[in-house]
């Protein structure tokens, strides 16, 4: 049995070797107080200076001159409109998407609201349709479907595939397996899931699970906001209908940011009013945007591009392997932990999550965590508390000081479903 001593000296020599010369970003990029680690990257990523800098470029330059600044005109040279569409082009690229399937959105939530309104204003959803979903989903991937459940009657049901968390399956096929089980079932028009589940991290097979869909004549909407920043996203080596981000989580954007992609296959079936007037940042359709915003997300996609998404994610996977390796050890150490979180492998993500022993509470963990290492971290309604791994300090280390306090001392293991649940994100 490892020595808690030792075990945190080790997490701190991983926590302090890169993988790449430029990896991890330093903590002199961002706005965080010194001493202080943000671990909740999952819920809001922290702006690096220079996008927050560019969000406040954007907004002083346009009180200057607001009409011309914006359409432009008036010796302007570069309008915010034009500003806005640039940001576009680099929008695309980051998920290897054609222009015209892609648009800048406030989030992923807005972005589903209109891909299920508009699937359902083209007619391509009818009444009496069921939709099919996962019991791991995000009250933004779910309430676009459920209004067509319960405030506008239109769907008959909106199906759940459960998807095992302890232990979580072990195989890409064992996932698939579970949605050609429900396939068989009913007849469904659309399939909607995440990327990276927000309950666990488990990273789902869309490549495997698109191909199924396609095969029953249904299309397959993604929920990308646990992804997109956090690992690399092509589109269209994924085979998805549409995929929706939130860019102020794992690419670190301004808040209110996010990219939603509609393959040209389905454009005909997706017609809600704000895309009336196409695609563009602005149009009759959609009205003023928030230029500023925008920029911050042009410039996020700026600083990660000095690395790249695959080299970004292969850092974040190597932090992550080498926490769950050491916390997996730990499990006997520290009575009453379990990790419900996939082993290193293709199903992993950057997100770690840890069941806490019975009694003990996520608002427990996150108050010690704030009182005794200067660490933000969130509760969830749902009785989680999310991290993100700070370039600087290793999440592991702060962990394993925590559960060496009085409060699991004595306690027996647990099985992960009698008490709360801890959720890393790593990044």
């Amino acid at each position: 049995m490892l020595r808690l001593s030792l075990v945190i000296a080790i997490l701190a020599t991983v926590s302090g070797q890169r993988i790449s010369p430029s990896l991890p970003a330093p903590l002199t990029d961002y706005w965080i107080p010194t001493g202080w680690s943000y671990h909740n990257v999952a819920t809001l990523g922290p702006s690096p200076k220079t996008v927050t800098s560019a969000v406040s470029k954007s907004l002083l330059d346009l009180e200057t001159n607001p009409a011309q600044g914006y359409f432009g005109g008036g010796g302007v040279v570069t309008p915010a409109t034009e500003a806005m569409e640039a940001v576009r082009v680099k929008a695309a690229a980051t998920l290897n998407a054609f222009l015209n399937e892609t648009a800048v959105m406030p989030s992923t939530t807005v972005s589903l609201n209109n891909v299920a309104a508009g699937l359902v204003s083209s007619g391509y959803v009818r009444e009496g349709d069921r939709v099919l979903t996962t019991d791991q989903e995000h009250a933004g991937g779910l309430e676009c479907w459920r209004h067509f459940v319960t405030e506008q009657p239109i769907l008959a049901a909106l199906d759940v595939v459960a998807i095992p968390v302890n232990p979580t399956p072990t195989s890409a096929d064992a996932i698939v397996a579970l949605f050609a089980a429900a396939l068989k079932n009913h007849t469904y028009r659309v399939v909607a899931l995440s990327h990276v589940t927000t309950t666990n991290g488990l990273r789902l097979p869309l490549q495997q699970i698109a191909t199924l869909v396609h095969s029953h004549g249904a299309i397959l909407i993604v929920d990308g906001a646990q992804a997109h920043g956090g690992v690399d996203v092509d589109v269209k080596a994924l085979g998805v209908d549409a995929y929706a981000t939130s860019s102020h989580k794992w690419l670190l954007s301004a808040k209110g940011s996010g990219i939603l992609y509609i393959s040209s296959t389905i454009h005909r079936y997706v017609t809600p009013t704000f895309f009336d007037g196409g695609m563009s940042p602005y149009t009759a359709s959609s009205g003023t945007r928030p230029q500023h915003t925008l920029a911050g997300l042009g410039s996020a996609i700026d600083y990660f591009s000095q690395w790249g998404f695959d080299a970004i994610e292969a850092h974040n996977m190597d932090l992550r392997n080498r926490a769950y390796t050491l916390l997996s050890k730990l499990q006997s150490e520290l009575h009453g932990l379990v990790l419900v979180s996939p082993p290193p492998g293709p199903l992993a993500s950057p997100i770690i999550t840890v069941g806490l022993p019975e009694n003990v509470t996520s608002a427990a963990v996150a108050n010690a965590m704030a009182e005794n290492y200067n660490t933000v971290v969130k509760v969830q309604y749902w009785s989680f508390v999310l991290f993100s791994l700070h370039p600087s300090k290793t999440i592991c280390q702060i962990i394993a000081g925590y559960w060496s306090s009085s409060i699991f001392r004595g306690r027996r293991a647990n099985n992960a479903s009698s008490g709360d649940s801890l959720h890393i994100s790593l990044v």
